[in-house]
């Protein structure tokens, strides 16, 4: 966790961008998640003005240092961009999030994709959407 503080930091300082309270709090809660979390979450844990917070999160995707996803329930949820590259089951049921890692890289069929098209994948995101064990 302490390792992904330091990454951001050092991004941060690397993109000429202040090291703020609201973004340190915002790292420390991302870092600290075990699924990517909502605005109102954090809204809610950094005594803050709202607008601020939902400002430092654009500057911060734009940035490359905040990821933004979409498990299409109608909000965003944001991670931390150092987070080692996951994917995400999502369940339609109880709307339950759990990480998941891929056997397979992606690296392979990112590079086909620039090779056949001559598009620069820069990131993806990759959700599988069902059922979970409990709801099943």
């Amino acid at each position: 966790m302490q390792k992904h503080i330091t990454e951001t930091y050092l991004k941060l300082k690397e993109l000429s961008l202040k090291n703020t309270k609201v973004r340190r709090e915002i790292f420390q809660i991302l870092s600290k998640a075990s699924n990517p979390i909502d605005a109102p979450y954090l809204v809610e844990h950094i005594k803050v003005n709202k607008s601020s917070i939902y400002r430092e999160l654009k500057v911060l995707v734009s940035k490359g240092v905040v990821i933004e996803i979409d498990f299409g329930e109608g909000k965003k949820r944001y991670d931390l961009a150092t987070v080692n590259h996951h994917h995400h089951l999502v369940c339609t049921s109880c709307k339950s999030i759990s990480e998941m890692k891929l056997k397979q890289d992606l690296d392979n069929i990112e590079k086909e994709i620039e090779k056949d098209t001559s598009f620069k994948v820069q990131r993806h995101n990759l959700e599988f959407f069902g059922l979970c064990a409990n709801c099943r």
